[in-house]
């Protein structure tokens, strides 16, 4: 379970980028956020990964309440983190980018050999695994950096803006991935964006405008829409 009670975030100049915040977002569900650019969403995701800190209200992550932690970097292990810019590392192979933070962990070649070909799989790349990254379109190059993010199987993973630099059927397609990985991983999954067509994916939607809440709607209540292959 994510909650946030009431969190604000107010910058020393002044500028609000959050005012109080209050959701809560069952482990294993698919949430969207959206809203136009400024309205709080990458600052919403700071605040759960600690990039950022908040100005008052309480976070929590699996019940505990992130502000009072010494030390973060084990919960932040259990968040697969993803960006509009995959930040793909150029001198290193497919294979490689996504053992890169298996390896960093200290993980046997025995271990790694099974995670990163079971993430590359998933996403679709397995058969790229010894290829450069910039032989790679811009779409292949985001579902490398998911499955960098996967890798290590966190229970939650966080999106910024994941397709901004991709175009419209590329963007849909990543979408139905994230869908897919959610259905079958059970990540708890939160992913920024600003393209309305997320309604179609039939999963929960939280619109942030004027950095507030605006609207908060699950698939239930969601209309009904013409299926992501129509498009």
């Amino acid at each position: 379970m994510i909650e946030l009670y009431r969190v604000n975030k107010e910058y020393s100049n002044g500028q609000t980028a959050l005012k109080d915040i209050s959701l809560h977002i069952p482990m294993g569900q698919m949430v969207f956020l959206i809203g136009e650019s400024g309205a709080g969403k990458s600052t919403l995701l700071k605040i759960l990964y600690k990039a950022e800190e908040f100005s008052s209200g309480r976070v929590l992550i699996g019940r505990v309440d992130i502000s009072r932690l010494v030390d973060y970097s084990p919960l932040r292990r259990k968040i697969g983190l993803i960006f509009q810019d995959s930040s793909l590392l150029p001198q290193l192979n497919v294979f490689d980018n996504v053992a890169y933070i298996l390896r960093a962990q200290g993980a046997s070649e025995r271990e790694i050999q099974y995670r990163v070909e079971g993430a590359l799989n998933v996403v679709g790349l397995l058969d790229r695994s010894k290829d450069m990254t910039q032989h790679l379109s811009g779409g292949e190059r985001q579902r490398v950096g998911i499955a960098r993010a996967i890798v290590t199987n966190p229970p939650i993973l966080l999106a910024d803006e994941p397709t901004g630099n991709l175009d419209p059927v590329n963007s849909l397609k990543i979408f139905q991935l994230f869908r897919e990985i959610n259905e079958k991983l059970k990540m708890t999954m939160i992913i920024a964006t600003h393209d309305p067509r997320v309604h179609q994916l039939k999963k929960r939607i939280i619109q942030l405008g004027n950095s507030q809440i605006i609207m908060d709607t699950e698939p239930s209540e969601l209309p009904m829409f013409r299926s992501l292959t129509a498009v």
